[in-house]
């Protein structure tokens, strides 16, 4: 969040916002988890020690509400772009934070839904996501990793 407005003594807005997006891009989500103690390799654990985390969600980490997620896939026309993020995947290997580009929200379930990024280009496989399993692309990973925490 920077003022649209120039501030003497500040950088510009576009300044800021282009350094933090160059910050959070170069942190690994993964490695954040891990450094605060969460592995989800399920190689070395029991699928009945885990308890899904959408029940204990603390949502005063979100920094913007869906409808403003979804907003800024918006461009100056007004057409829908993609929002992007890295979303919780299971796969036969295990669990693993996986590129996705986020098209929908549905506000009933509470499930962002979307697509993975790195499939091949004539499979789009669909997916729905809740919130904790869902880190945008636009928001710090530090904090995300504090909520999943």
């Amino acid at each position: 969040m920077e003022q649209f407005e120039l501030i003497p003594g500040r950088p510009p807005r576009k300044v800021v916002v282009d350094r933090a997006r160059k910050l959070f891009s170069s942190l690994n989500l993964e490695d954040l988890l891990l450094e605060l103690g969460i592995n989800y390799d399920k190689s070395n654990q029991h699928s009945a020690e885990w308890l899904p985390l959408e029940p204990f969600d603390d949502t005063e980490y979100d920094c913007r509400m869906p409808e403003e997620w979804l907003a800024l896939g918006k461009s100056a026309d007004g057409k829908k772009l993609p929002v992007l993020g890295q979303g919780l995947s299971s796969t036969s290997t295990g669990t693993i934070w996986r590129p996705i580009i986020i098209v929908n929200y549905d506000l009933e379930r509470e499930r962002y839904s979307g697509y993975w990024d790195d499939c091949e280009k004539d499979i789009a496989e669909y997916v729905e996501l809740a919130r904790i399993n869902l880190c945008f692309n636009a928001e710090d990973p530090r904090i995300f990793a504090q909520r999943v925490a």
